[in-house]
């Protein structure tokens, strides 16, 4: 986390977003698919945009020290 990151604690999960991303995506909703051959957490935004507008897919972590 660095100092201007907007952090936003949901049910125990601690969410961080950068705020020049949050500008460009608006909201963002999490949703889980459990179907066959698709398995994992979905990451919905208002401003939907595409890895050609510079952004891409990135694992979901645990932050050091939070375990």
């Amino acid at each position: 986390m660095y100092e201007p990151d907007l952090i936003e604690d949901v049910n125990g999960l601690t969410f961080v977003i950068d705020p020049e991303v949050y500008q460009l995506v608006g909201n963002i909703t999490i949703s889980y698919v459990d179907e066959i051959g698709r398995k994992g957490f979905i990451l919905t935004s208002d401003k939907p945009l595409s890895e050609w507008d510079g952004l891409g897919v990135c694992p979901i972590g645990i932050l050091p020290g939070s375990e």
